[in-house]
């Protein structure tokens, strides 16, 4: 079973909370995947606790508000374990998990990036990169995955949102949304999943169905489930 999280903005008992939840209703091994805005690495801070249910592991990829500074000294295309079952997925990693394939690609530009300090709560390489791109076609064959897990999101499924979503105009400058349409043409995804917007919403373009999922502590939907 595959549960797919949004953007839990440091709220780490939240999580810990929904997921003992979750695994008590269904009593079976859980891949929960968080769809960025962890902020698992802050300067200063604890190493968060993540509380995971028994054989189940938690899979989170970095959002806009990270620090990308400690998330860029691992290696692009893999799972990186930080804790017992706990795992971030850099830009570019494509993992089986129970019978689908995943793509993982996070990163957003953040729209409050004038309000932050930038390398302290903001860092510049939080957009989907020059660096990601080049790595994604130089080194990942053409191949279809069965689902894209991001952040932000395609721009042409931006351009839906942005007719649910009053006050769009800034996220639409963000180039990571054009970086995720060449990506959705390369990989062909039946579905992309993806947080970043506060706001469940879901649809389809083309051949492809879309869920933007809402923060942890929105009353709006912030997660999504996949039985197999």
């Amino acid at each position: 079973m595959i549960v797919f999280v949004g953007d839990i903005h440091g709220e780490f008992g939240k999580l810990n909370s929904f997921m003992s939840e979750i695994y008590s209703k269904h009593k079976e091994p859980i891949t929960f995947i968080i769809c960025g805005d962890v902020a698992y690495f802050w300067e200063n801070e604890p190493t968060p606790i993540v509380k995971r249910p028994p054989y189940s592991k938690v899979i989170w990829i970095p959002g806009n508000h990270e620090n990308w500074e400690m998330i860029d000294k691992y290696e692009l295309g893999k799972l990186h374990e930080l804790q017992d079952g706990v795992f971030m997925a850099s830009f570019g990693a494509i993992e089986e998990i129970e019978g689908h394939k995943i793509l993982f690609c996070g990163g957003a530009d953040s729209i409050d990036k004038n309000l932050r300090t930038p390398f302290v709560d903001w860092f510049p390489q939080e957009i989907i990169t020059n660096k990601d791109m080049n790595f994604l076609f130089d080194k990942i064959p053409d191949q279809k995955v069965d689902i894209l897990v991001s952040h932000t999101c395609p721009s042409k499924v931006f351009s839906e949102l942005s007719k649910k979503i009053d006050r769009l105009e800034e996220k639409s400058k963000d180039p990571s949304t054009y970086a995720l349409d060449i990506i959705v043409d390369k990989f062909r995804p039946d579905l992309n999943v993806f947080g970043h917007f506060h706001k469940f919403m879901e649809g389809r373009f083309d051949n492809l169905y879309w869920v933007c999922l809402s923060y942890i502590y929105s009353n709006s939907i912030y997660y999504k489930t996949m039985k197999t």
